[in-house]
């Protein structure tokens, strides 16, 4: 990993390596490019849930890695609904879907059933509609494994573990009968019937699986964005049977993500978010308060800043290119506008960029940390 200050001169469109060039490129048809990037961020979460089954066995693969998988599966699904929507529907219909049914997977299915003839089979679909029913129960706004698992989460909180190899079964399965229903070939798919039409499974054995912890919402945050940048980790360094062009944006949003749990978590520590902990997805505002506290820190205790200018410009710049955060997860915007486009990028580059940045927000929660510490001794005297 490239340290940040041997980062100072580093733009995010900067090109380094050849070998990892990539041009972003779409067709500005929202069914074609929804379910183009639907299969991307499938390829993406199941390369890491092979490594986090198969691969050497980690605490920290179970727990974190494996919840920004299931997140990019889930979100696998929605985008390949989208593009079902958008195979038959017209305008009218995808603008309502993008901004009226946003997330929840219930409500774009039922568009769907409303599009598509009537020759699914009743199994199928009653399997599918299931599934997506319980999705929207537990995530109807795509943010349960997206954001820090909270104490008094519902349900959830009520729960020991989720099934690893249970989850990604069920999460395929839902997969493989969506995309089924966009080619209009559902029937062909494999179906177990057996398998509950759950959007999570759950166990009370911790042994390889994902221990949920929702009582210490500090520590959840350092390990979801720990989740969402080991997945980036993993499929940079490793996954060579995914060509580069398959998991270029699910490794960008997953390292921007990463950032902005990592924001989140330093802005926690200042009080600024309030009690849910949210303060949008603006890279700079999320920061611009920590960074205040951090330049105060320095100068007590005489540490060159030119790190924390660093940062500033990285953010500020990461920032401007994807404002609110859905940039590298979807094709356009809610008003179907396409904004990353027509862009050649250096996916190592880039990497190492967002990475470095990471890292050093990481450090930066420890140097709040013990800051916090040191207050909380010296007011006991």
């Amino acid at each position: 990993m490239i340290p940040l200050f041997e980062l100072i001169d580093r733009n995010f469109f900067d090109h380094y390596n050849s070998n990892n060039l990539v041009e972003i490129t779409w067709t500005r048809s929202n069914e074609k490019d929804f379910l183009c990037l639907a299969r991307c961020y499938k390829e993406s979460a199941n390369a890491v849930f092979r490594e986090v089954i198969y691969g050497e066995k980690d605490n920290g693969k179970y727990d974190d890695w494996f919840l920004a998988a299931a997140f990019s599966m889930r979100q696998a699904i929605e985008l390949v609904l989208k593009a079902a929507v958008c195979k038959k529907g017209g305008n009218r219909e995808i603008q309502e879907c993008f901004q009226g049914d946003k997330h929840d997977l219930l409500k774009i299915l039922q568009r769907c059933k409303g599009l598509h003839d009537d020759s699914v089979p009743s199994d199928r679909w009653s399997w599918l509609e299931g599934f997506c029913s319980s999705t929207s129960r537990w995530d109807s706004d795509s943010d349960l494994l997206r954001y820090p698992i909270k104490a008094g989460s519902g349900e959830l909180s009520k729960h020991f573990a989720i099934d690893i190899v249970g989850t990604a079964n069920l999460l395929n399965q839902a997969y493989e009968l969506a995309e089924g229903l966009y080619g209009g070939l559902i029937d062909r798919c494999p179906l177990d019937q057996i398998m509950p039409s759950d959007f999570l499974s759950f166990t009370g054995n911790g042994l390889n699986n994902c221990v949920i912890n929702a009582s210490k919402l500090s520590g959840r945050y350092y390990a979801t964005a720990d989740g969402f940048a080991g997945m980036a980790y993993c499929l940079m360094e490793g996954c060579v049977e995914l060509r580069v062009e398959e998991k270029a944006l699910p490794i960008l949003f997953c390292l921007r993500h990463a950032i902005e749990v990592s924001l989140k978590h330093l802005g926690c520590k200042r009080g600024v978010l309030g009690a849910k902990g949210n303060f949008g997805h603006s890279l700079e505002k999320l920061w611009k308060p920590s960074e205040e506290k951090l330049r105060v820190i320095a100068g007590e205790s005489g540490w060159d800043v030119s790190l924390l200018d660093v940062a500033s410009k990285q953010i500020r710049e990461l920032g401007n290119i994807d404002k609110k955060g859905y940039l590298f997860r979807y094709p356009c915007s809610k008003s179907q506008e396409y904004e990353f486009i027509d862009k050649k990028i250096d996916l190592r580059s880039i990497y190492e960029y967002q990475m470095g940045l990471y890292s050093f927000l990481d450090g930066c929660n420890g140097c709040l940390d013990q800051e916090f510490e040191l207050e909380s001794e010296w007011r006991s005297f």
